[in-house]
């Protein structure tokens, strides 16, 4: 007897039902805010080493201002 070829069950094309190409995925959203959060720690570390001596945080000015006369 001989064998003729099978006939496939599905006459429809298999194909995936997303037409275009998918850049953020769960996975991809994690690894990108991840990176933005070790950015940022690198800037806030950067700006922090950066600054000067002790005492002088949120000092405008380089040198000392000289003292206003007060009104009494």
């Amino acid at each position: 007897m001989l064998s003729r070829p099978r006939k496939p069950l599905l006459i429809v094309p298999i194909r995936d039902r997303r037409q275009r190409r998918r850049i953020l995925t769960i996975k991809n959203c994690a690894i990108s805010m991840l990176s933005v959060a070790v950015i940022f720690a690198a800037i806030s570390f950067y700006n922090e080493r950066r600054t000067g001596a002790a005492g002088e945080y949120g000092r405008l000015f380089g040198s000392q201002v000289p003292a206003t006369n007060t009104a009494t």
